[in-house]
């Protein structure tokens, strides 16, 4: 699940390279013609499909507002009923899509463990430390017994 404000934007941003990089279009580029407005469709369903980002979120980072993000969502759900190509090349982006996510969450978890084993590392010498000092301490305190009650 995406939560933090940093995840959702490296998200937007991996569908954004995906999807630019299949159409070999700048999907920002404010134009109306027909093949920008299918790639950003796809951007659009591929992220509203794929994760729950709102549409305005999604919408913005293209300077679109929510209701152009809605509206081309349908129409491109709509197109894909009838053009099998149209839907193959959706299936084909939002597979890698995926396939991305799950790479990068597989890096973060190898991560955190790398990170989490060290510092059970550094707390088992830590713990095997005090553990020697204890065991010193009390062969003080046993030599300070004895000391005291022979005096």
């Amino acid at each position: 699940m995406i939560k933090s404000p940093e995840e959702i934007k490296r998200v937007k941003e991996i569908a954004n390279t995906l999807v630019s990089e299949y159409y070999a279009l700048d999907i920002s580029k404010d134009t109306r013609k027909r093949e920008y407005v299918t790639a950003r469709s796809m951007y659009f369903k591929l992220l509203r499909d794929n994760t729950r980002i709102s549409f305005e979120s999604i919408a913005r980072d293209l300077n679109r507002d929510h209701a152009t993000a809605m509206h081309n969502i349908k129409q491109i759900e709509g197109y894909m009923e009838f053009d099998p190509s149209l839907r193959m090349d959706y299936i084909r982006i939002s597979n890698q899509f995926n396939l991305k996510l799950e790479a990068e969450a597989n890096e973060d978890v190898e991560d955190r463990y790398q990170e989490l084993l060290s510092k059970y590392n550094e707390l088992n010498i830590i713990k095997d430390s005090l553990i020697s000092t204890n065991m010193m301490l009390q062969k003080k305190i046993e030599k300070l017994t004895r000391y005291h009650s022979i005096v």
